[in-house]
């Protein structure tokens, strides 16, 4: 991803934004926050022919919410698919 993508990315998912200009698909996912299954939408998503994007933070209506400790979440994210999902 170059930069002006990353930029584009971080403009859609600003909280400052309030509502995210994209809607579900079958390629865009959006969660509230990590749930039980979430290891299972991933897998979806690797082994869909275009793959997808899950966004987490943002509620079904598009709308950004605050998340905390955004560092922790990241660390929970990489351990869960790290220790949960194999080849």
């Amino acid at each position: 991803m170059n930069r002006n993508e990353a930029d584009t990315r971080a403009e859609l998912i600003s909280p400052s934004l309030g509502m995210v200009p994209l809607a579900e698909s079958q390629r865009i996912e959006f969660k509230r926050q990590i749930t039980d299954g979430f290891e299972k939408e991933v897998v979806s998503f690797l082994n869909a022919k275009d793959g997808g994007i899950i966004y987490i933070g943002i509620n079904d209506q598009g709308k950004a919410i605050a998340l905390e400790n955004i560092e922790q979440l990241q660390l929970k994210i990489k351990d869960r698919l790290k220790h949960n999902i194999s080849p």
